[in-house]
């Protein structure tokens, strides 16, 4: 299943793209007797993997037409941000000779503001057919804040849980340890009356609070491995399994335990022996 558009010459050049292989649609594609056809990167290698599909035919629709492959478009967001991995598009020329019905969108590339610009191109479309209305007209940095709209509160929301979820982990592991470390301050009494030093009781605990974060970080990796596909979907420009987000998960959640960490260690390590030895 690929979806099909129609467009006019130089499409690919309008949006600031460039064939992969072969060229694009031109204006003898509208007249020619058989028809043109551009692909995606991802049909292409469905359709001839490590081969050349330039001058290849392929049967479109259901009642199967034979269009001939002149080049290969590179993998876009041509018709929004979808739910596929790997989308598939062909693009067939618009016929000169066609009807066209129902709404129609022009790119057009250009420079300076979009108002200046507006009253041009109503008058073109206007010397072209007058009974024609302009239904709307928006910039492609409109077009893209649109589609896009949903995924980034839904980011913004996910920050926010992220963000107050972290804090969380970092006030309880700092009221563990502060826990711990209180019932162990006979403990740390006896290690420094027998020479232990401030900054070796404050390594110790920093390697126990650790311990506990890596392992924390080995399963809460194993469980977004595993919900990560679920939300595959709502990703843009990153996989569920990126090596650079994991990493940088890592060492935020490091960095934020070694602080939590650091707090009941430094208090630990300013015990006085002999006031820790009475307590009990």
């Amino acid at each position: 299943m690929a979806e099909r558009n129609t467009v006019g010459p130089e499409y690919l050049h309008t949006l600031g793209l460039t064939p992969k292989f072969g060229r694009e649609l031109t204006t003898q594609d509208r007249t020619r007797t058989t028809t043109a056809a551009l692909i995606n990167e991802n049909l292409a290698q469905a359709m001839w993997p490590g081969e050349m599909p330039v001058g290849r035919t392929l049967l479109v629709g259901g009642d199967p037409q034979p269009v001939e492959v002149v080049g290969v478009a590179p993998n876009a967001f041509f018709s929004g941000f979808r739910r596929e991995e790997r989308p598939y598009f062909i693009f067939l020329p618009r016929r000169s000779d066609a009807r066209t019905g129902g709404e129609t969108t022009f790119y057009i590339r250009y420079s300076g503001p979009l108002d200046m610009l507006g009253p041009a191109i109503g008058g073109a479309l206007a010397e072209v057919d007058s009974r024609a209305p302009i239904v709307y007209m928006r910039t492609m940095e409109t077009q893209l804040a649109e589609i896009t709209s949903i995924a980034r509160v839904m980011t913004t929301m996910l920050s926010l849980f992220a963000a107050a979820s972290l804090l969380i982990a970092i006030l309880g592991q700092y009221a563990v340890l502060a826990f711990i470390m209180k019932r162990r301050t006979r403990d740390f009494g006896v290690r420094m009356a027998l020479g232990a030093s401030a900054k070796q009781i404050l390594g110790s605990v920093i390697r126990e609070g650790l311990r506990l974060t890596a392992l924390g970080l080995v399963i809460g990796s194993a469980l977004s491995l595993v919900s990560g596909r679920a939300l595959r979907s709502v990703l843009f420009g990153v996989t569920s399994t990126d090596p650079l987000t994991y990493g940088g998960v890592v060492v935020v959640l490091a960095c934020a335990s070694l602080v939590a960490c650091w707090i009941p260690g430094w208090r630990a390590s300013r015990v006085d022996p002999m006031e820790a030895l009475r307590e009990e």
